[in-house]
Formats: structure tokens, sequence, C-alpha cells
């Protein structure tokens, strides 16, 4: 079986995402598959998934409407809506006030605001959340969960600088206007802050700066990992760059025929297992979709096996 025919054989949700991302062919959000079995756990009654707001891990509200949004469930979805207005609620109006020289976790900042972003959030927790992530931005272009620590930080943490990333880029492509330009010069250094590192690599020396970041994770919840941040720079539409050519060779060495392992898990409880066997459909196509914007000779020698 040819990959892109793998994929369009499994999960909704898969298939779905292979046709936007891949075929670029339209695709409505149906809310089938994998989203369908998450939206029957969630709890109407509390708002819940988990029972929790940030934790259990990762069965929580917040994770569980991570893992949605990276399918790409419809914005619209009553339980999405309900979950996202009761997680600002939680982790953003209730905490977004300096209380006992406690912040924030800005790795929370950033995923929350991508969460709301994509649910299309409006009013001033939204334009509270951008601000308080363009105010504690890293001397080096990217973020750190430790930014209040005194003496003050100079370093970014991949980790962080990931999730805000990635909640900038949903804030700018929904089109919000507020301090638009601001948000677009953070992404472009917080990028920058990214390719210096050579995706993953200790600034000083040639070697990962940790060897679980040169594998694949899916989902991969708080954590930085290569692919992670080179599908970012691929849904970003970022140009090509010298500096991502190790981490692309890393993914290509990855693959096998094609196909993608699952990857390692990361430790804490899950709903349920989103796949089985050997090989993963969601890291196969992530991979695919990297190659397909920065590698578009092997692609299509992949597609075309």
């Amino acid at each position: 079986m040819k990959v892109l025919d793998w994929l369009l054989a499994g999960d909704a949700v898969v298939a779905a995402l292979t046709r936007r991302r891949l075929l670029e062919m339209p695709s409505q959000h149906n809310n089938k598959g994998l989203i369908e079995k998450y939206l029957r756990r969630f709890d109407a009654g509390t708002h819940l998934w988990g029972g929790g707001v940030y934790t259990p891990k990762w069965i929580s509200t917040h994770y569980t409407m991570m893992e949605l949004r990276s399918m790409e469930i419809h914005p619209e979805t009553k339980a999405y809506r309900d979950a996202l207005r009761l997680l600002m609620d939680k982790l953003w109006h209730r905490r977004s006030i300096l209380k006992q020289h406690k912040y924030l976790d800005m790795c929370i900042a950033g995923m929350l605001l991508n969460l709301a972003s994509y649910g299309k959030v409006a009013g001033k927790d939204l334009r509270g959340l951008a601000d308080y992530i363009l105010r504690f931005q890293m001397p080096d272009g990217g973020w750190n969960c430790e930014f209040e620590k005194r003496p003050a930080l100079e370093k970014s943490s991949v980790h962080t600088t990931i999730s805000v990333l990635e909640g900038l880029l949903e804030y700018a492509n929904r089109g919000y206007q507020y301090r638009r330009y601001e948000v677009q010069k953070a992404l472009e250094e917080g990028c920058e802050a990214l390719l210096r590192r050579r995706i993953y690599m200790k600034q000083s020396l040639k070697e990962p700066i940790d060897a679980k970041m040169a594998k694949a994770h899916y989902p991969p919840r708080w954590r930085y990992d290569y692919l992670r941040a080179l599908e970012f720079f691929a849904h970003k539409n970022h140009p090509y760059d010298e500096r991502m050519e190790d981490a692309i060779s890393l993914l290509k060495s990855s693959m096998r025929n094609g196909y993608m392992l699952r990857g390692e898990k990361i430790p804490g409880r899950t709903h349920f297992a989103l796949e089985e066997g050997r090989y993963g459909r969601f890291n196969t196509l992530r991979a695919l979709y990297v190659l397909k914007m920065y590698d578009s000779q092997h692609y299509h020698e992949i597609i075309r096996e």
C-alpha cells in the first residue's frame, strides 16, 4: 500500500488532515473518528475532561483540548467553546495578576493563546495574553518559563519558545489586529532563536540539546522536539534556511520507506490509545508535510512508491 493510501485508510482525523495538508483538497471539519471519541468523554456539567483543568496529565481539559486543536476540531464545537471559556477563566483571568510573586507559566500562556485564537476568542482576555507574552520575551528572542527569576535570565528555553510561537502563529493567522506588527516581529525573533540552535542543537556544540529532542513524539504535550519545530516552520510557511538542514536530514533518516514510527510515549495518563502498531500515521503525516515544504523532490519520491 502506498503511503498516501495508508494515511487515507486510517482514522477519519488522519484522513481529513491528509486531504487538507498533503493533497490540498477541501475537507470539512466533521468531528468524526478520534475527535468524536474525545467528545464522548467531555463532562457537559463541569465543562471538563479528566476531572481537572490542567491536571491530571494528560487527560485534563487543557491537554485534551491541545490534542483536539492539533486534530483540527471544528472551532465552533460547543464542548470546545464551553471548555475554552473555563480555561480562560481558570488559567488566565484568575491568574493573570501577580500573586505572591507567581506568574502564569509562559508555556501555558503560549498554549492558551493557541487554543483561544483557534476558538476565535475576542476581548480583553485575549489582548491581555498577547500583552503578557510580548512583555516577557527574552533578550535572545525566545521565551522561558523562568523569566521572572532574579537575577534575570537572558537565555530562552526551546520548550517554552515553541509553545509561544505556535500560539502567536495561530493568533496571526486568525487575523487579530491588536499589536499585530509586534506579534509578527516577535514571531520572527522567536524563529531566529530556534534557528540559531539549528532546531535542536546546543549552540556551542554540534550535538542535541537533549537526546529526547532528536526523537519525534506525538502528541508532543508541552515538550519540544525537532519534528514539532519543523512542523511549526512548515505551518508558518517559513522559507528554507540552511540551519534547518540537520533536522531535515534527521527526519529523512528516521523514516522507513516513507513511514515514521509512532514515537515514544511521554509518561502520563491517556484517554485511550491513538494508534496501534509499529508505524504512526500522525508522525508520518507530519513528516510528509515537512518534506512537502522543504524537500519536495524527496516528498514526491515517497508518495510515488
